[in-house]
C-alpha cells in the first residue's frame, strides 16, 4: 500500500525540493498551494519523472475558514 503525503506550500522552492525527495522515495503526493496552474504542472512532472501519483489542490493559509474543507478533500481524494 502506497502512502500519500500532503505538502503545503508545494509551489515554493523548499516545497519543490521536498516533493522531489518524497516522490523519489515512492510516496504519492497531494500538492497544496496558492498557484493552481503551477501545482498542476509540478504534479504532472512528478508523475512522469518518478512514476508516482500526484494531484494538486488550492490552499491559502490565510483563508482559515477553508482549512477544514481542504482536510476533508485530502482525506477523500486519491491522487490522479
Amino acid at each position: 500500500m502506497t502512502k500519500t503525503v500532503l505538502v503545503l506550500g508545494a509551489s515554493s522552492g523548499i516545497g519543490s525540493a521536498i516533493l522531489r525527495r518524497l516522490a523519489a522515495e515512492g510516496f504519492d503526493l497531494i500538492l497544496a498551494g496558492r498557484n493552481p496552474a503551477e501545482l498542476d504542472r509540478r504534479a504532472r512532472d512528478l508523475t512522469v519523472r518518478f512514476t508516482t501519483q500526484a494531484s494538486a489542490v488550492h490552499f491559502d493559509a490565510l483563508d482559515f475558514e477553508s482549512h477544514p474543507g481542504l482536510i476533508r478533500e485530502c482525506l477523500t481524494a486519491t491522487p490522479e
